[in-house]
């Protein structure tokens, strides 16, 4: 059940980045996502690094599969992620936006060298005797791995961190021209 839903949370990651993608093409279709959308955005970059550090302890801590170093280093950017976006929801803040940016930026790096470790089955520097980067524990999909669903969780992180950027900048401009952000 667990790798289901799994599952189901990253390809409705997958449906979101696509939308938000098809949106960028007119400015209808973009004030209609960010009216969809708007301030739950701040919930919602805390939700996806947080249900991801759930589903990798479960994994871990429940089912007994031990991470390896470039798991532990994904973990990392999700678990700090995680953080940050619960401050981020409760006192928004340009620079843990920042820092926001930096962290889901370089994880999805991380991630794809991983999928990539994974797909060619052979060891790398970060491997260790005990547990191989190559390792894979369950796919899904076909090709859905656990570093390709840190993959889409840290690149939804990225969106959302554009999308509240937008966000304020919106609600700043709104503000300085006498406008309410909800009329």
């Amino acid at each position: 059940i667990a790798i289901n839903t799994a599952t189901f949370l990253a390809v409705l990651c997958w449906v979101f980045l696509a939308t938000f993608l098809v949106t960028r093409f007119t400015a209808t279709w973009r004030e209609w996502f960010a009216d969809i959308f708007g301030s739950k955005v701040y919930f919602l970059a805390w939700l996806v690094p947080t249900v991801a550090m759930f589903f990798s302890l479960y994994f871990s801590e429940y089912l007994g599969w031990s991470p390896c170093k470039l798991c532990w280093i994904q973990r990392g950017f999700i678990y700090s992620l995680a953080v940050l976006m619960l401050f981020n929801y409760f006192r928004p803040n340009t620079i843990i936006r920042y820092f926001g940016y930096a962290l889901a930026g370089i994880c999805p790096f991380v991630s794809a060298y991983h999928v990539n470790v994974e797909i060619r089955g052979e060891e790398t520097s970060f491997c260790s005797a005990a547990v191989s980067c190559a390792t894979i524990w369950f796919k899904t999909l076909g090709f859905l791995t656990i570093p390709g669903m840190a993959l889409t969780a840290s690149v939804t992180v990225f969106v959302l961190l554009l999308m509240i950027g937008r966000y304020e900048k919106q609600s700043k401009s709104d503000q300085t021209n006498g406008h309410s952000i909800d009329s």
